[in-house]
Order: C-alpha cells, then sequence, then structure tokens
C-alpha cells in the first residue's frame, strides 16, 4: 500500500505551491467575510435604534394610558357619587311622601 498523500487514490492533491490563484481566492474569502461583518454591523446598529425608538413610544404610550385609566376612574367616582345622590334623594321623596 502506497501512504502517500499526495497519491491518485485519495482524489485530492496537495500542492504546497502558492500561487496567484490561491492569494486571489484568499483575499476574496476575506473581502466577504470582511463585508459581511460590516454589513451585519450595521444592520445591528440600525435594529439598536430602532428598538431604542420603539421602547420609548411604549414608555410613553403606557405613561398616557395610566393618565387616561386615572381620567375614567375619576369620572367613574363622580358618576358613581351622582347616581347614590340621586338614589339616597329619591328615597327620600318615597319615605317623606308617605
Amino acid at each position: 500500500m502506497n501512504a502517500d498523500p499526495t497519491s491518485r487514490r485519495f482524489g485530492i492533491r496537495f500542492d504546497p505551491v502558492i500561487n496567484t490563484g490561491n492569494i486571489l481566492s484568499a483575499v476574496i474569502i476575506a473581502g466577504g467575510i470582511l463585508g459581511v461583518y460590516i454589513k451585519t454591523n450595521g444592520d445591528i446598529v440600525n435594529l439598536d435604534s430602532r428598538v431604542g425608538v420603539l421602547e420609548r413610544a411604549m414608555v410613553e404610550r403606557r405613561s398616557e394610558e395610566r393618565d387616561a385609566v386615572s381620567e375614567i376612574k375619576k369620572q367613574l367616582d363622580e358618576l358613581l357619587r351622582a347616581f347614590y345622590d340621586f338614589k339616597v334623594q329619591q328615597a327620600g321623596q318615597r319615605s317623606g311622601g308617605r
């Protein structure tokens, strides 16, 4: 058996010589990786700023909702108080009219 790794039996031949094609391939691969990194980093920064805007909008919306609920509770209390006063007045008229 021939244990030589450069033999044709394995189908892939290793050539230790570096030529222009190897260098060009390495530069293209490195450029592609760098391009993907830069684009991804830019997308992450853009996404982070968009998330920040949405978080601020949510906080503002939550504050507005709290104010609206507080106002509604005040109005409901006033209506219940008026309704209670009306019931008391009606009960007074019924008992006073007998």
